[in-house]
C-alpha cells in the first residue's frame, strides 16, 4: 500500500487542477475543500463495487472484550470503520493470555445461526456479536477476528494517507475538482483526469485480483496454536 501525507497529495492535486504550484495555507478554504474531496475519494475507493481490497483486511483485530458467561458482546460501531464477516477468513478466535488459540467459531448469517445446533458458530446483528454458546474453555479469553477495515478520516496536513495507488487518487481528485469548477480552462480538463483515473483503477483492480487468485493455507488450523502462528497462516500464498 502506497503512502503520502495529506499536504503532499493536496499540493500535487492543486498543481494538476490549476496548472501551477502553490503552497496552500492549511487554514485556507481551498485547503479544507481539497481535504474534504480527499476523504470522499478515499471512501469511494474503499467502497468500490464488487471489489474487496486485500490491503484493507486487518487479520489481527482485537474486539476488546474478555469472554464471560454471556452470549452477546457489543461491537464498537461508533467508530464505523470496519466490517465483520467481510473477509475470506470468517472466524472468531478466542485467545488466552499466553497467546494460545483456545477455540474458534465460524461467522454465519442469522438463518443458519437460528437453524443450526452447532455450538461453534456466531453471528453479528446490529452492534452485537452473538455466540451460539460459551463453553467453559473460552471464558476469560480475548476475542480476535479478521475484519475489513475502512481508512480513517484524514483531518491534519501531516496525516499519512494509505491507498493502493496514489496516482489514481490524485487523478480522481483532480477530475472531481475540475468537474465542479466554474472556471472554463479548469473544468475542461475533467474528462482527461477521469480517463487517466480509469486506467489506474483498472491496473489497481488487476493487481488486487492477482493477489486474490491465490489459495489460503491451513484454513482448518487454529485451535491449540499460538495466535502469532495463526496470523502468519492467514495469508495468501502463490499457487
Amino acid at each position: 500500500m502506497a503512502t503520502a501525507t495529506v499536504k503532499d497529495i493536496i499540493h500535487d492535486v492543486y498543481t494538476k487542477v490549476n496548472g501551477e504550484y502553490e503552497d496552500l495555507d492549511v487554514a485556507s478554504d481551498d485547503f479544507r475543500t481539497y481535504l474534504n474531496v480527499l476523504n470522499q475519494v478515499v471512501t469511494q475507493w474503499a467502497e468500490t463495487p464488487y471489489v474487496s481490497w486485500q490491503s484493507l483486511f486487518n487479520m489481527n483485530f482485537t474486539l476488546g472484550h474478555v469472554v464471560k458467561n454471556t452470549l452477546t458482546y457489543s461491537l464498537p460501531v461508533e467508530d464505523n470503520n470496519f466490517v465483520i464477516g467481510h473477509t475470506p477468513f470468517d472466524h472468531v478466535y478466542f485467545v488466552g493470555a499466553s497467546g494460545k488459540v483456545v477455540d474458534k467459531f465460524t461467522i454465519v448469517n442469522q438463518p443458519i445461526f437460528d437453524a443450526s445446533s452447532d455450538d461453534h458458530i456466531c453471528m453479528t446483528t446490529g452492534d452485537t456479536l452473538v455466540l451460539k454458546a460459551t463453553p467453559d474453555t473460552i471464558v476469560g479469553m480475548t476475542i480476535k477476528l479478521p475484519v475489513y477495515e475502512y481508512p480513517q478520516k484524514y483531518t491534519k496536513p501531516n496525516d499519512e494517507v494509505q491507498v493502493d495507488s496514489l496516482t489514481w487518487l490524485t487523478c480522481e481528485m483532480a477530475g472531481f475538482l475540475c468537474d465542479s469548477s466554474p472556471v472554463p480552462f479548469i473544468s475542461r480538463n475533467a474528462d482527461k483526469y477521469h480517463k487517466q483515473a480509469e486506467i489506474y483503477m483498472k491496473r489497481m483492480r488487476d493487481e488486487n485480483n492477482h493477489a486474490q487468485h491465490l489459495v489460503l493455507t491451513h484454513i482448518g488450523a487454529g485451535r491449540g496454536e499460538l495466535w502469532r502462528d495463526v496470523v502468519a497462516k492467514l495469508t495468501w500464498r502463490d499457487l
